[in-house]
């Protein structure tokens, strides 16, 4: 399985509609056993953004609200998220066959207050949209074992400042 997100446009402003369009596309039937009987689809997006910071470089004046982890020498927190959001479920016989192509566009509006992307040294402000895409395999009723197929695609995107 493959997934490719397309987004409308590279840069945003605070408060405007992200639009993008995503592909789900079964790359063959190589992978699927003869006995599987059904395909179960299921999208999930998430629109997100994060603020990086490196400790060393900001000091004891950076105190942000909520708790950051670490990753890499800097602390990492985010800023906005939509969550996993569920995009499609699709249940059936043969949901996606092969070379077929599944389109869903699929829209958020980014928050109000946003500080705009920026990558320096000390603070870094990314932007991302990220699609995880599960199949699952239903083999015949009389087996009990399910074999789930998994890929993510991901693309940034920049936030201008007003």
């Amino acid at each position: 399985m493959e997934l490719s997100i397309a987004l409308e446009r590279p840069c945003y402003f605070p408060g405007d509609v992200l639009r993008c369009m995503i592909k789900v596309r079964k790359l063959s039937d190589a992978a699927v056993p003869a006995d599987a009987s059904s395909e179960q689809l299921q999208l999930l997006y998430e629109c997100s953004g994060t603020e990086r910071v490196d400790p060393s470089w900001v000091g004891r004046l950076y105190r942000p609200e909520v708790t950051a982890t670490k990753d890499n020498k800097r602390l990492v927190r985010s800023i906005y998220s939509t969550g996993q959001v569920p995009l499609l479920e699709h249940d059936g016989n043969q949901a996606l066959g092969q070379g077929r192509d599944i389109m869903v566009r699929c829209r958020c509006r980014l928050p109000n207050k946003l500080p705009p992307s920026y990558r320096g040294n000390a603070v870094r402000f990314l932007y991302q949209v990220q699609v995880q895409g599960k199949l699952t395999l239903s083999p015949n009723p009389q087996q009990q074992q399910q074999q789930p197929i998994s890929c993510q695609a991901q693309c940034s995107f920049v936030v201008w400042p007003l």
